[in-house]
């Protein structure tokens, strides 16, 4: 893609660090291509697509420090920066679930399994421009459970929160390859009882939204 990158070099070594736990599935993969990209002076979508049969989200995820909207059509990939900022972002939080999804895998289920996509993605679509708009907690919660119960039907899959802690007061909503990694949660009770909760039932990292986000 660039045959003038390292075209001059003998030898060379290259280390990649994260500054969080490999197995937290938080785009390390992703953003070592859009690094990778960057220092060889090619587009990161290029590279990705080379290398990957994702939609390509996360790699835009990786070069943008907004929120982003993110669509792939048949002859088009367009992505755009969003305001995210909701009155109750407090309540968020960041679940990891103490498993690894393979997102490759995830991808080969989900093009096997989910029939009628583009109904799929325009219903989805429709729940993001939602929850952009939602001012309220019980109104973000109520798309979330819509989000969660569309794909659940979908992939065939049990819902995260039936699976993991159906006494929950709050919400929960699957992120990335289902079922693993981290998850979306509300709640409307203070951290020290939310993190109690959680820990509890042996999950210990749990992650404020503006934490995680910051």
């Amino acid at each position: 893609m660039n045959s003038e990158f390292l075209s001059k070099w003998k030898g060379f070594r290259v280390d990649s660090r994260l500054d969080f736990p490999k197995d937290w599935g938080l785009g390390s993969s992703s953003t070592l291509t859009h690094a990778v990209a960057a220092w060889a002076d090619i587009h990161p979508m290029e590279l990705h697509f080379k290398v990957s049969n994702g939609s390509g989200y996360d790699v835009a995820c990786a070069g943008s420090d907004d929120p982003i909207l993110y669509q792939v059509t048949e002859d088009s990939i367009r992505y755009e920066p969003v305001e995210f900022k909701p009155a109750f972002s407090d309540k968020l939080y960041f679940v990891y679930l103490n498993q690894k999804q393979s997102s490759n895998d995830a991808i080969k289920y989900y093009l096997k399994t989910v029939k009628g996509k583009k109904t799929f993605c325009k219903d989805l679509t429709a729940i993001t421009e939602a929850m952009l708009e939602a001012k309220s907690l019980s109104k973000f919660e109520g798309l979330m459970d819509k989000h969660e119960d569309l794909v659940s039907q979908a992939l065939k899959l049990d819902r995260i929160q039936a699976t993991h802690f159906s006494d929950y007061w709050g919400k929960a909503k699957s992120l990335g390859a289902w079922g693993g990694d981290f998850a979306l949660i509300s709640s409307d009770k203070s951290v020290a009882e939310t993190k109690a909760y959680f820990k509890g039932k042996g999950f210990e990292v749990v992650i404020p939204y503006a934490e995680m986000v910051k």
